[in-house]
């Protein structure tokens, strides 16, 4: 099986906006709503706005089978606000910056990094 994936930008600059949305329309994920909702209803408007870069990854047979999203914004705040699962979790995704002063509150900043497999499992 052979997937690529595919710039959002470039969909939207070869087949049009419309036809685009209907293709993003087409895409389900029945265990994570948000998931489905953010590349239905977020997903262009964010690109448009450089808030964030997404990736269609179709299949052989053209099928949209997932896509991911990047982007480059840090996430500012104090850690001692979130609950002690997320702490852990940030502690564990996130590259932790010296203290910065921000909205005169003394705040951390992270910068949440993922692997992006060279080449990922979809199921068959």
């Amino acid at each position: 099986m052979t997937e690529r994936a595919v710039a959002l930008d470039d969909l939207l600059e070869t087949i049009g906006e419309d036809f685009t949305s209907k293709i993003l329309s087409d895409f389900l994920c029945p265990l994570n709503a948000d998931v489905e909702s953010f590349l239905k209803s977020k997903a262009i408007d964010f690109n448009r706005k450089a808030v964030a870069k997404t990736y269609l990854v179709f299949g052989q047979d053209d099928s949209l089978l997932g896509y991911f999203t990047l982007s480059n914004r840090a996430v500012a705040g104090k850690i001692e606000t979130l609950s002690k699962r997320m702490q852990e979790r940030v502690d564990r995704f996130a590259l932790r910056y010296l203290p910065t002063v921000f909205s005169k509150q003394e705040c951390t900043t992270y910068t949440l990094c993922w692997r992006i497999p060279t080449r990922p499992a979809f199921p068959q």
